[in-house]
């Protein structure tokens, strides 16, 4: 009977170790994974926590700046009803994107812009999965609607006068006039796409 009972003493262990084993292979980095998982819910923590460091020399200035920036948006959100105290930055941002998004399809009846398309495309992605950017991403788009802008004033400045004169009327010079109408409404509304986005880089992590 001693024997028998040491037997199924020893099977029982050697089942737990199975088990354990069984468990380890369907999750082989689960401890990993879990670790990875606790670290990113303390990270909002700690670096809300921690003040905000200089990152360049001209960081006075853009505080300052932000500062000035967030006196007016809260008086235009007074204004259109919305807590000025508690702005919706991510919902904003997917607004000035969608407009922004629409227009570029429709200057783009006329003329190529995947430059704007890649910008609106890189916006809503970064909205929907901000654990996979930081808040230098959000300055690298301020950069590329710079770049548009250059790119716009090369396009409709030198060569708007030359279109008028092909608008003879008909289905094709409307399009094209509702086209350049377009293209020049999406060249001053990417001055408020900017300016959201710079917001969201400065506080990136709050915002989205």
């Amino acid at each position: 009977m001693q024997i028998l009972d040491s037997n199924i003493v020893e099977d029982v262990s050697m089942l737990k170790e199975v088990r354990v084993f069984l468990e380890q292979l369907e999750a082989p980095f689960g401890f990993l994974i879990k670790e990875a998982r606790d670290i990113a819910n303390r990270l909002p923590d700690e670096q809300s926590a921690e003040p905000e460091k200089p990152d360049h020399k001209y960081f006075k200035q853009e505080k300052a700046m932000e500062a000035r920036f967030d006196g007016l948006a809260a008086l235009v959100a007074q204004k259109a009803g919305l807590d000025h105290n508690n702005i919706p930055w991510a919902m904003a941002t997917l607004c000035v994107l969608g407009v922004y998004l629409i227009l570029t399809i429709f200057a783009m009846f006329y003329r190529a812009d995947f430059l704007s398309l890649t910008i609106c495309t890189m916006g809503i992605y970064i909205i929907d999965n901000p654990q996979n950017c930081d808040r230098g991403t959000f300055r690298m788009l301020v950069v590329a609607i710079v770049i548009s802008w250059v790119y716009d004033i090369l396009f409709l400045w030198l060569r708007s006068a030359s279109h008028e004169n092909k608008l003879s009327g008909g289905t094709e010079g409307t399009v094209i006039y509702f086209s350049f109408t377009c293209a020049w409404i999406s060249f001053f509304w990417r001055i408020l796409v900017a300016l959201v986005f710079w917001k969201d880089s400065l506080d990136f992590n709050n915002i989205v």
